[in-house]
Formats: structure tokens, C-alpha cells, sequence
């Protein structure tokens, strides 16, 4: 059996005090970045459904009076947005060549498909004109923006929980000195 002299047992010591606080550190900021993309996503969705109603309702009188012209500047204006990758207004009982539709990549699936796709956030809303549904606006946005964001959030919460044990542990060890 080893035996164990004194200055092993503090560097034990001093390791464990250490590692304590890392440790915490870690799962604190895991949990705090969980929360915070959560809350990220959510924030986004919401954002996405209320600019599909937003522009629904702004395109609701242009579409009734066949003006794709001013719906057209609304799509491009709508795909200003670095984070808007497609945008589409389909009309009821209009050909598809007629339906405005933009688009910053080429989409291999349908818009409906996209919706289970963990990459993109998509939302559509009715264009309703004198109470009866005209057309559908469908716009969908990357996350890759907030993915970004999200990590670097936990990076930051992740340094900041670790300099503030650090600085706890020196603290601790700097008062036990003089007491």
C-alpha cells in the first residue's frame, strides 16, 4: 500500500477544489445553453409565423386586384432577409406559373416537406380577403443563424461560470491564507 505524505494529500486536495468547480461549470453552462436554444427556436418560429401573417395581410388587397407586380416587391423585399432562403404566394385557382415564388437555393422537396426538416423553419398564413381565403403565403427561413449563435451563447456562459470559479477558488484560497 502507498502511503500518502502531506503535500500529495493538499495537491489531491487542490486538484478536487479545482475540479469541483469545472465540473459545475460545465453542467451549468450545458443546461443554460439547452434552455437558451430552446428559447431561440422558439423566438424564431414565432417570428417566422408572424412575418408569413404580416405579409399575408399586406398582399391581401394587391392579390384581389391581380397586381403581382406589388406582390412581386414584397417577395423581394421579403428575401432581403439573410435568413429567408424561399418565399411563395399561391393563389387559389391560379396556374403555378402565375403563383409569385422566390427562392435563394434550389429546393429538391416540396414546401410541406421541408416543415419535419430540422435545418429550416417554415410557416405559411391565409391572404384573406372579405372573409374568404385567397391565396397562401409560405416563406421558409435556415436556422443556421441561431444554431451559431446558440454556441457561441454556451462558449461564452461556458468561460464566464469557469473564470467565476476560478476566481472563487483563488479567492478561497487567498482568505484561508490569512485566516
Amino acid at each position: 500500500m502507498v502511503k500518502l505524505n502531506s503535500s500529495s494529500n493538499k495537491k489531491i486536495a487542490l486538484i478536487n477544489s479545482f475540479l469541483a468547480p469545472v465540473f459545475f461549470s460545465l453542467i451549468l453552462s450545458i443546461l443554460i445553453g439547452l434552455i437558451f436554444h430552446e428559447y431561440s427556436l422558439r423566438t424564431f418560429q414565432n417570428r417566422a409565423d408572424e412575418t408569413a401573417t404580416l405579409i399575408a395581410n399586406s398582399i391581401a388587397f394587391p392579390l384581389w386586384k391581380l397586381d403581382t407586380e406589388s406582390v412581386d416587391y414584397v417577395a423581394d423585399a421579403t428575401m432581403l432577409r439573410d435568413e429567408v432562403i424561399f418565399f411563395s404566394v399561391r393563389v387559389k385557382d391560379l396556374d403555378e406559373a402565375e403563383n409569385v415564388k422566390k427562392t435563394k437555393m434550389a429546393l429538391k422537396k416540396s414546401f410541406e416537406e421541408y416543415k419535419n426538416d430540422s435545418n429550416f423553419v417554415t410557416a405559411q398564413a391565409p391572404v384573406m380577403f372579405r372573409g374568404h381565403s385567397t391565396a397562401t403565403v409560405q416563406i421558409m427561413l435556415t436556422k443556421s443563424d441561431v444554431e451559431l449563435i446558440s454556441v457561441m451563447f454556451f462558449w461564452k456562459i461556458l468561460l464566464l461560470t469557469l473564470l467565476c470559479s476560478i476566481a472563487g477558488l483563488v479567492s478561497l484560497k487567498f482568505f484561508k491564507k490569512y485566516m
